[in-house]
This record gives structure tokens, C-alpha cells and sequence, in this order.
């Protein structure tokens, strides 16, 4: 654009050295002849039809002024094309977006947000206040294991159960033992024994043979008075 501009300016300067020519040449002839009218009407042709007017030019610099204004110079273009330059080198293109965006898309379908991180962490504390922790149940387990060493059973306790209704039916209770013992006492108090028994009879027959032998000795002595 400035190369057209000088163009543009050195074929003004060309157009007003041959006007000043032109000028020079009718100032130093007060009268003109056919032939050079013709001649400088020739190069006034020519003038019109190869070079710019005023008006032209001040159309093309208005054009240019707007161009200057409106465009960009080498030298912005050159500011510009650096910094596309860092752009490509600094900066994400297209493609690489595409590949990070379904990266952060295959992340968003297999790992976890915050929200749901949230959730399970409080899952877990819920856990950790309400559950039973691997050390919790191995001391509960050891106390299980004495308590299925040291203590009785279902099964064990229906036997003995079983065992202890049999002694309830057939055998005899302390309270029974002493109403019978009571008894007993009553009778070893209020009853002859054997012993007792023998020494009594002993007696008797000894009372007995003493009174026979009383009964003797009177009939004898009574048959003995019998006149």
C-alpha cells in the first residue's frame, strides 16, 4: 500500500511539472498558434486520460486514509502473528480440547464427585459409630469360645433338666426329709423299739414265770391245807 502511494505521488509531480511546462510555454508566447494548441491540447488529452484529477486523488486518499484507519499493517500483522504464534504454542487447540473434554467426561462416568465422596464418608462414620469393628468382634469371638468352653448348652441343659425332673419325681425333697425325720424322731420318742420290745417281753415272761410260780406255790399250799 505505501509502494501505490508513492507511485501515486510521483505521477501528481509528473502531472504538475508538465502543467507548469504548459504554462511557462503560453506565458512566454502571448499568442498561440493552431499547431501548438493542437500539441498541448494533445498532451492535455492525454494528460486526462492516463493521469488523476484532484478529485480522483482525493477520493483515493480519502479510500487510503480509511484503509489506514480501517487495516492493519505490516508491522500489526507482524505483532499479530506473534502472538498466534504463542497462541499455537501456549494455548489448547480443538483437538486437544476434544481429547481433554472426554477425558473429563470418562471421569465424570467412573470416578467420584465430592457430593457422592460426602455421602459415603458420612456412611462410613455412621458405620464406624453403629458397626462392630474386626477387634470388637475378635474379643467378642474369644468370649463366645469361653463361654462355649465354660458354660452349658442347650442341649446339656435339657439333659440335666431332664435329669433333675427325674430326681424331683423319684427322690426326696430336704422338706420331705424333715417331715420324715420328724416323724421318725416322733417315733423313735413315742414308740418301742425292738430293744424295748425284748427287754418288755423279757419281763413278761419273767412276770409270768413268777406269777406261775406264785400260782403253784398257792394251790400247793392250798392242797396242802385241804383237809
Amino acid at each position: 500500500m505505501d509502494d501505490q502511494i508513492a507511485q501515486l505521488g510521483q505521477r501528481v509531480a509528473a502531472v504538475e511539472k508538465d502543467t507548469a511546462v504548459i504554462n511557462a510555454t503560453l506565458a512566454a508566447q502571448p499568442y498561440v498558434t493552431k499547431e501548438d494548441f493542437l500539441r498541448v491540447e494533445g498532451r492535455v488529452m492525454v494528460i486526462q486520460s492516463n493521469y488523476v484529477t484532484k478529485e480522483e486523488f482525493a477520493r483515493l486518499e480519502a479510500r487510503v486514509a480509511a484503509i489506514q484507519e480501517n487495516y492493519v499493517t505490516k508491522e500489526e500483522f507482524a505483532r499479530l502473528e506473534a502472538r498466534v504464534a504463542a497462541i499455537q504454542e501456549n494455548y489448547v487447540t480443538k483437538e486437544e480440547f476434544a481429547r481433554l473434554e472426554a477425558r473429563v467426561a470418562a471421569i465424570q462416568e467412573n470416578y467420584v464427585t465430592k457430593e457422592e465422596f460426602a455421602r459415603l464418608e458420612a456412611r462410613v462414620v455412621a458405620i464406624q459409630e453403629n458397626y462392630v469393628t474386626k477387634e470388637e468382634f475378635a474379643r467378642l469371638e474369644a468370649r463366645v469360645a469361653a463361654i462355649q468352653e465354660n458354660y452349658v448348652t442347650k442341649e446339656e441343659f435339657a439333659r440335666l433338666e431332664a435329669r433333675v425332673a427325674a430326681i424331683q419325681e423319684n427322690y426326696v425333697t430336704k422338706e420331705e426329709f424333715a417331715r420324715l425325720e420328724a416323724r421318725v424322731a416322733a417315733i423313735q420318742e413315742n414308740y418301742v423299739t425292738k430293744k424295748d420290745l425284748a427287754k418288755l417281753e423279757s419281763r413278761m415272761i419273767k412276770w409270768c414265770l413268777g406269777s406261775a410260780a406264785s400260782i403253784c406255790t398257792v394251790i400247793i399250799a392250798a392242797i396242802k391245807l385241804w383237809p
